[in-house]
This record gives C-alpha cells, sequence and structure tokens, in this order.
C-alpha cells in the first residue's frame, strides 16, 4: 500500500472513530483507542511548542513518537485539534470541554481513553518475558496481592503482575495523581472470574485486549459507567464489554494523598 493510500485511509478511520466517540459518549460510555506507534497521525491536530520541546526530552524514538501520538489522538478526539491542553496540578494533560481523558503507552502501542460521565484513567504495560524479582512483589503489592500471586502457576506469574501494576496506575491515572510512593496500599485483586470488569468502590475496573499478547490494558471509570467500547486503529469493528450496574461487585480500594505526577 502506498503512504498516500495509507494517509488517506487512517484518515477514513479518524473520522468514523470518532464519530463513533461521540455516539458512544452521549450515551454514556467510555470509548477507548488502540493505536500502534506507526499509524499516521489524526488529521489536523497539531502539537504546540512546549509538548515539541517535552516530546524531544524523550531519549528513544519510541517514546517521542508515543508522547506526540497520544498528544495528537487526545486533542483530535476532544475535539480541539487547534488548542492547547491545560495541566493540573499533578500535570495531567486536560481542556475544560466536559470530556475526560487518559493516555497511556507501551512497547509498540498508544492508548487514549475518553469519558464524558467522571474522571478516567488508562494503563498499557509490557509483561516481562522474564521472571520477577519477588522483592519487587513486596515493593508495590498488597499482601493479598502477594497471597494472590503465589497461588497462580510460575509461568503466569509476570503477566498476572503487570495485570496488577495496569490496575493500579489506572486507578491513580483517574484519580488525577499519578504513581504514589506506597503502592503496597492499594489493592487490586482481579475478583471476576476473568477479572475482565471489576467494581472496586469508587472506580470501576475494565481489562481490554491490546492485540499484543504481551500488553496488558486496564481502563478505571466511574461506576456510573455500566458499557466501555474499545476501536484499535484501522478497524471498524468495536470490542465492547458492559455490566450490570444493579448487582456490582463493590469493594473499597484505598490509596494515600502523596503523589508523584503521572506519567502521561
Amino acid at each position: 500500500m502506498s503512504r498516500h493510500v495509507a494517509i488517506r485511509s487512517s484518515t477514513a478511520w479518524y473520522v468514523e472513530a470518532l464519530a463513533r466517540c461521540r455516539a458512544e459518549l452521549r450515551a454514556h460510555a467510555a470509548f477507548v483507542t488502540i493505536l500502534p506507534l506507526e499509524y499516521p497521525d489524526p488529521p489536523g491536530a497539531l502539537l504546540f511548542p512546549d509538548e515539541v520541546a517535552r516530546t524531544n526530552r524523550y531519549r528513544l524514538i519510541s517514546d517521542r513518537r508515543a508522547h506526540a501520538l497520544g498528544r495528537l489522538t487526545a486533542r483530535y478526539f476532544v475535539g480541539r485539534g487547534n488548542l492547547p491542553f491545560s495541566l493540573t496540578e499533578y500535570g495531567k494533560p486536560y481542556m475544560p470541554t466536559g470530556v475526560e481523558f487518559s493516555i497511556s503507552h507501551a512497547a509498540i502501542l498508544v492508548s487514549v481513553a475518553f469519558s464524558a460521565c467522571g474522571p478516567i484513567g488508562v494503563d498499557l504495560e509490557r509483561a516481562a518475558d522474564e521472571n520477577l524479582s519477588p522483592s519487587l512483589y513486596h515493593s508495590v503489592c498488597h499482601p493479598l496481592e502477594i497471597e494472590w500471586l503465589g497461588s497462580l502457576l510460575h509461568d503466569r506469574r509476570s503477566s498476572s503482575f503487570a495485570d496488577l501494576w495496569t490496575r493500579k496506575e489506572a486507578l491513580l491515572k483517574a484519580e488525577g495523581r499519578g504513581l504514589i510512593d506506597d503502592l503496597d496500599t492499594i489493592e487490586v485483586v482481579p475478583k471476576s472470574r476473568n477479572g475482565s470488569i471489576d467494581s472496586s468502590g469508587r472506580w470501576r475496573l475494565w481489562s481490554l485486549p491490546t492485540g499484543e499478547q504481551q500488553v496488558r490494558c486496564t481502563v478505571a471509570t466511574a461506576p456510573s459507567i455500566s458499557r466501555v467500547v474499545l476501536l484499535r486503529s484501522g478497524s471498524a469493528e468495536p470490542f465492547e464489554q458492559s455490566i450490570d450496574p444493579s448487582n456490582p461487585d463493590v469493594r473499597e480500594v484505598g490509596s494515600t494523598s502523596s503523589g508523584k505526577p503521572p506519567q502521561i
């Protein structure tokens, strides 16, 4: 496929995806998109000088691309392609449009999640190929999470640890505070059989497929969100998850007030 055809095709996908995003947000669902780093930029969206400067501070070309694509995609779907973001006190970008968004990247993927029904957080994480040190588990995992990891087969622990990590970080991004020092105070062990949807007090956690076996994705939404729609780049068929909000598995997740700026 020629570059001209590829760009024209991606432009059509962005236009259709934007229409789907707006429809889902009006229906009080959350909308999530996942794109590979090589996917063309959305039409008309711009990076501002401060964003270009921040992008250029990344050492790896892949990180530069991920940062740029995430910002451009968020700006396009929020519908303010030519306006700069504002920043919260923790450095999280936002626009005063009534649409909340969150950005994440890992490996070759970028994800942006949107909600018109309160805060949202998304996190991508690549599962480690090698076995992780037990000392790492103890430094970031709640005692119940350590017990859960210990109950799994050895070859599942690295991927399951990545699941826990994305759940914690998505939740903290939804809260708008980013990573905290005492991650071991937050317990996010999956309560449902497959761990795909889980209500956790103030937040509902959704595990979504990324199309990459080693990359995990979790989205944290307000409990009022009962449906999440995922659309991958180039695809016309969305992946949907829904839950009966009248029968949630509600539990509390604690977190502290000290935070570090989110890695967005």
